[in-house]
């Protein structure tokens, strides 16, 4: 099943797709030297419905928490406890809630560091989207928009180390509100929820 495209930001069919259009994860040589078929479309598990957590008219978003998480080579505060999580140093206010500058960029985008990282147990590929809850905006990935899927093939990305295996760049909103991720993996699929409110 074909991920769906957000307005001109592609979602990866391949590992290497993925590794083309996401250079800071991995290179064309890692997927061609690591991966048994690069150019074979992406394992059905990853590409499951997009299922996020219902948001009823008037009620609080539904937050996952967050707790500071650190290890030799990289820290900070990871929101959820699965097996592949966004580690992020923006400020968070008591209540858990990203803080965003009070106008986007020039190009119009509110966005947050977020280092997607796996731990060492799990050594699959794993797949990130976003969206609002209760509302049209979709979350964009990459060091800049670039993606509308983060996808992380099952190979040792370029930062980590002792096992994880790290994303780094950024996630990107056109608007506040609460929203939430689907990671999808081999064998799991979970959503982390998260409330984007302005300075």
């Amino acid at each position: 099943m074909p991920m769906p495209i957000i307005a001109g930001f592609p979602a990866p069919a391949t590992y290497q797709q993925a590794c083309d259009l996401e250079p800071s994860v991995c290179s064309a040589a890692d997927a061609n030297s690591g991966l048994p078929n690069p150019q074979a479309p992406l394992p059905a598990a990853l590409q499951r419905p997009l299922k996020l957590p219902s948001l009823p008219l008037g009620e609080r978003c539904p937050t996952t928490l967050g707790s500071e998480f650190d290890s030799q080579y990289f820290g900070g505060v990871a929101i959820g406890t699965g097996p592949v999580r966004p580690l992020t140093l923006v400020k968070m206010n008591a209540k858990g809630d990203v803080v965003l500058a009070r106008s986007p960029d020039s190009s119009g985008w509110y966005s947050f560091k977020t280092l997607w990282f796996s731990v060492p147990s799990y050594q699959g590929p794993w797949l990130v989207r976003g969206a609002q809850l209760g509302g049209e905006s979709r979350a964009v990935f990459g060091e800049q928009p670039s993606v509308s899927a983060l996808v992380v093939p099952p190979i040792p990305t370029l930062n980590g180390g002792g096992g994880y295996r790290t994303a780094p760049g950024a996630t990107y909103l056109r608007t506040p509100g609460c929203y939430g991720w689907q990671i999808d993996g081999l064998t799991f699929s979970y959503a982390i929820v998260f409330q984007v409110v302005l300075a």
